[in-house]
């Protein structure tokens, strides 16, 4: 099953066929973040689809299950729409404000409230205009979210105490799960104020340093997890680095001149797309070996390297690897080009061509192959 939103719906695709099982109608288009309409939808554990929707003049939530669309529970938000929904790892569902602070959390099997508490206000920036910071981080048994003055806070789902705080400098970390470890990168924002506070790695159940990185680009630093791997690359110009961080010290087990945008790992191999500097045409898929950053194989961008949109925003490209008896495919969507290769050689498979302007809504891996939403329809593609 695959489960979308629009505007005023929810609705579930048997990924089979392609064929609609169910639609919920949420009411007219609820106003959510960062756009005038839509709902918000997480699919979340104990067989439920949670969706925001109106009642009349007030807002819900409902738990619809999977299978048919049911609803199986109704929960009125007093305080009007949440600015966020995060799905826990417990079987949970987290509401926070416009200040990213969780104001309470419910059961996603029955929308009973396992606790709640007052919404704390936003920072005022001047001017009437407040921060918006986005929601929390959820992490095991936590939800990692920012404090006004700077640092993070780790709230325990089941009750809301506090299990841990960190004293950082900024108000706004970016809390990313990478392994076992949190990583605490800085905001984007402007030199020096920003660019002298290091990524921390962060003890999820201590809440203790393991050690820093940095001080870092926050608009061109980005950590990822491949493979088994911790991998940090750093966007620059005339060139950027990309590296392998030991998980115990932040070190570097290799590091490599040149710039990266996306990475993915299949068949043992880090595969991501590396640039010569910011040089239009010198785009290249690369596979290198994860132990030491040599390159197995290096293969030309299938398409265009701009204009393609996933949810919005204008992408590169996007890696994939879905699996099935045949083995794995490495999927490279760049632009309106969707392109199947060989993971271990690099070699195209095949090749499909969207509609030019296709907006893409989202994308997923799904068994055997890819799905993604573009506009009204949905798309599903074999790997192989």
């Amino acid at each position: 099953m695959a489960f979308l939103d629009a505007d005023g719906a929810v609705f579930g695709v048997d990924l089979a066929n392609g064929h609609q099982r169910w639609r919920w109608n949420s009411g007219s288009p609820v106003v959510t973040t960062g756009s005038g309409g839509g709902n918000q939808m997480l699919s979340v554990a104990d067989n439920r689809v949670v969706a925001t929707g109106r009642q009349g003049n007030r807002g819900e939530l409902v738990g619809l299950d999977e299978g048919k669309g049911r609803v199986r529970w109704r929960y009125t938000e007093p305080a009007g729409y949440p600015q966020s929904l995060v799905a826990t790892d417990d079987g949970g569902v987290a509401m926070s404000g416009p200040s990213g602070t969780v104001t309470r959390v419910i059961r996603d099997q029955d929308g009973r409230t396992r606790w709640s508490q007052p919404a704390r206000p936003p920072n005022q920036v001047g001017g009437g205009l407040i921060q918006v910071t986005a929601g929390p981080t959820p992490f095991g048994n936590e939800l990692i979210e920012n404090v006004q003055g700077g640092g993070v806070e780790a709230l325990q789902t089941s009750n809301g105490h506090i299990a841990w705080t960190y004293s950082g400098k900024v108000n706004a970390y970016g809390a990313q799960k990478v392994g076992n470890l949190l990583l605490l990168t800085p905001p984007t924002g402007q030199p020096p104020a920003q660019y002298d506070v290091d990524t921390a790695a962060i003890n999820p159940s201590s809440g203790q340093t393991l050690w820093t990185f940095g001080p870092l680009d926050p608009g061109g630093s980005m950590f990822y997890e491949a493979g088994g791997a911790l991998l940090h690359a750093q966007i620059g110009s005339p060139s950027g680095t990309y590296a392998r961080l030991d998980p115990a010290t932040g070190h570097a087990l290799w590091q490599i001149s040149t710039q990266v945008y996306t990475v993915t790992a299949a068949n043992n191999e880090l595969i991501d797309l590396e640039t010569a500097g910011y040089q239009s045409g010198t785009e290249m898929l690369v596979a290198r070996d994860p132990a030491t950053g040599a390159v197995r194989w290096q293969a030309p961008l299938s398409g265009p390297t701009i204009g393609g949109v996933v949810g919005g925003s204008v992408f590169r490209v996007k890696l994939l690897t879905p699996s099935g008896p045949k083995g794995t495919t490495l999927v490279d969507i760049a632009g309106t080009a969707v392109t199947g290769l060989d993971p271990a050689t690099g070699k195209t498979r095949w090749n499909i061509d969207l509609p030019r302007q296709s907006t893409i809504d989202g994308i997923a891996t799904a068994g055997n192959g890819i799905v993604m939403q573009i506009s009204d329809n949905i798309y599903a593609i074999g790997g192989h």
